[in-house]
Order: C-alpha cells, then structure tokens, then sequence
C-alpha cells in the first residue's frame, strides 16, 4: 500500500484546483442551460478529434447560443419594465442591474460607528437651529399680510373629475403592499378582493371630492 502510495504521489500527485460557483442569472432558462451544455460536449469532440467538421458543428451551434441567449434576455428585461407599472424605483432596480451599477452607501466614512452617529446627530441639530433662525426673518409670511399674496395659478378649480375604476385600479395594482395596525382590512388582503370593493370605494372617493369633505373615521387612519 506505501508502494502503491508513491507511485501515485509521482505519476498521479494530488493538485489543488479552485472551483468558483456563479448564480445563473434571472433571465437564464433551461433550454439556454442545455443548450450550452451542448456547446462543452461538441467543443470537447473538437479538441479530441481536431476535425473540420466538428470545428464546424461547434461554430454553428455557439451562433445558435447567442441568438437564442440575447433574446431570451432582451425578452426577460422587456416584461420586468412592462411589469413595473410606472414605479420609479423598481424601474431604476432593474436598469442599475441591467448596466451592472452596484450602489455605493450613502453613509460617509468614519472613524468609528460612535463618531459617525454624533456627526450625524450634529449635522441635523444644525438644520433645527437654521430652520428656527429662519421663521425670525421679516420676510417670512405671516398672517396678516397672506391675504396681499396674488395667487400662483389665478384660474381657479371648478370641476372635479370623478375617478372611474379603471383609474382607483390602476393605482391600487401599482404600489407596494403597506399596511397600519390601525388599518381595518390588511393591506394584503385588500390588495387581494380589491375587484370586489372597488365600487363602494370609488363610490367614497367620488362622494369626498364633490362634497369636499373627508369622513372623519378616515382621517383616523
């Protein structure tokens, strides 16, 4: 066994090798992944054989990967901005991920964590003692001269339109789930039976807009 042990040190010895593991990415499917696992058999054949036509085979088959693999991309981005439903931030999301923009943190650096939270703690004590210097200018408004003020937008607002289902639909379809305890339907649920109430909503909505008056058990919430 000792013998055997070194023979296989001199002729076999053991190496190390790195193995780096890559998450494949959202858009990547299953047939892209057969596909290319194709494309390492046919390019094994060529190295062993050194054949013309398995070189030709091989060439073929990779511009078959990248069509395939650019449009099953350009497809996978195309219905994640569709899906965004104008969320600004989602949108951003996925195009800083779609450029390969990692964020930065937008904490400045420090010595410590003690001194970066008494640089903050001093940075917004001097924001409240600006704000406070500001409301003793003489040219802040005050009530007695607020009514001397010409009105930014003189036409004035007369008519209202009432919003229609398709408009409280799509509002309520385009933002995040987010829920108050003092809520009396979670925020999940709603989102989920939304179809149901939407009538008596846009009834409620419509009502306060051309009564100009917001029941009071609402403002609690």
């Amino acid at each position: 066994m000792t013998e055997l042990r070194r023979l296989l040190d001199v002729h076999a010895p053991e190496k190390e090798k790195t193995i780096t593991e890559r998450e494949d990415s959202e858009w990547f499917t299953t047939e892209l992944g057969k596909l290319k696992s194709h494309l390492r058999k046919l390019e094994r054949k060529h190295k062993c054989t050194g054949l013309a036509i398995d070189l030709e085979i091989y060439e073929s088959k990779c511009c078959e990967y990248e069509l395939l693999r650019e449009s099953t991309k350009k497809h996978y981005y195309n219905e994640a901005v569709m899906d965004c439903n104008g969320n600004q931030g989602t949108l951003f999301t996925i195009l800083n991920r779609l450029l390969h923009r990692s964020s930065s943190s937008p904490l400045p650096t420090s010595e410590s964590n003690a001194t970066l939270a008494q640089n903050f703690g001093d940075f917004f004590l001097s924001k409240i003692t600006k704000i406070q210097d500001s409301l003793h200018s003489p040219d802040i408004i005050s009530p007695s001269n607020i009514c001397d003020i010409e009105p930014l937008c003189p036409a004035p607002l007369e008519v209202i339109e009432p919003v229609t289902p398709e408009d409280l639909s799509k509002l309520i379809t385009a933002y995040s789930i987010k829920a108050c305890p003092l809520d009396p339907i979670p925020a999940r649920v709603f989102k989920l039976i939304y179809q149901v109430l939407l009538p008596v909503v846009v009834q409620i909505v419509n009502r306060s807009l051309s009564m100009g008056i917001v029941p009071l058990t609402l403002k609690e919430r």
